[in-house]
């Protein structure tokens, strides 16, 4: 899925309801799914994503150009 964006987030026993909001602005679709599990795959929106289901024990602030570096220690 391409252009989806998370509304809502309840837990449901064993379940998530997911509600989507998907495409683009002037014609998005609202639907809703029922997953047993959720992964948060949402970058710098990873924070509010979390906080749908109460998780608000940390927040993202974006830095510009901000990189990783890992040092190589020849493992391959």
């Amino acid at each position: 899925m391409t252009r989806g964006q998370v509304t809502s987030l309840e837990p449901l026993g064993q379940t998530i309801r997911v509600g989507l909001r998907i495409g683009d602005e002037e014609d998005a679709q609202n639907e809703t799914i029922e997953a047993r599990c959720v992964i948060n795959a949402a970058g710098l929106f990873a924070d509010e994503v979390a906080a749908m289901l109460g998780n608000r024990s940390w927040k993202i602030y974006p830095v510009r150009e901000s990189t990783a570096r890992c040092a190589d220690r020849g493992r391959r």
